[in-house]
């Protein structure tokens, strides 16, 4: 996929789903290496790449591969990629037997050029055996809160009544305008309402992944520190 910013340049962005076995791959590293040789502005790769990179980003479970390994760092070199920085837990999948980093981001350089603050967030996992991945980019802009809607209000039985008392607030101009004025007095009115009734549930749900975030972090850190001291040494 891409598409054209207002400054001209030409950002690509491949959605990553690889195959499970090393054969299964090949096709894909030999696309990323064609598209690699045509892509002419800023490239962004993430998704599930079905193998790591390196023996430190497994824990348990037999010994990686290091030709399947040997492949995909290929293929990264090729393409002249980059890891794009992460933060949270070192694992992003797991059957409760094996952990492994099978998620990332690769970047190449003129991504890098102009997205100079570019990372990737392992979220929490929950139930699900790989963890989402959360890419955020910048260039040190800064942009407005967005205006977020919770599911949990509409359980609420003064909903209806705040939605309708704000809307019924009268306001200056007529058509768009109007309909323009009367939805920021939605927003204000349920922003003070969600406040008085909920509290930062935001901040909560926020706190509680973070927490969730570390303890699995810890997990994994201790996990590392375990394999590398049982990983042979490379010569």
């Amino acid at each position: 996929m891409s598409y054209t910013l207002l400054s001209g340049d030409v950002i690509t962005f491949s959605a990553i789903y690889a195959k499970c076995t090393r054969v299964g791959r090949r096709p894909l590293w030999h696309a990323l290496e064609q598209i690699s040789t045509n892509v002419s502005g800023l490239w962004l790769l993430a998704g599930n790449f079905n193998i790591i990179s390196s023996a430190y980003e497994r824990f348990g479970g037999s010994h990686a591969n290091m030709e399947a390994m040997g492949d995909f760092n290929s293929a990264i070199f090729n393409c002249s990629l980059g890891d794009v920085e992460f933060d949270g837990p070192p694992f992003t999948r797991t059957n409760r037997r094996v952990w492994q980093c099978l998620d990332r981001a690769l970047m190449n350089q003129q991504w890098s050029s102009v997205f100079g603050i570019t990372k990737v967030s392992h979220m929490p996992r929950g139930r699900l055996d790989h963890a989402p991945l959360l890419i955020k980019c910048g260039n040190h802009s800064t942009f407005p809160t967005s205006f977020q809607f919770l599911n949990i209000w509409r359980k609420h039985k003064g909903f209806l009544d705040i939605v309708k008392e704000a809307r019924e607030i009268p306001v200056r101009g007529v058509g768009m305008e109007s309909f323009y004025q009367k939805l920021q007095n939605v927003k204000y009115w349920l922003r003070e309402w969600n406040m008085k009734y909920f509290g930062r549930i935001e901040s909560k749900v926020k706190k509680a992944l973070e927490l969730l975030q570390v303890r699995q972090s810890e997990f994994g850190s201790q996990n590392s520190i375990t394999n590398g001291m049982n990983s042979p040494k490379l010569s």
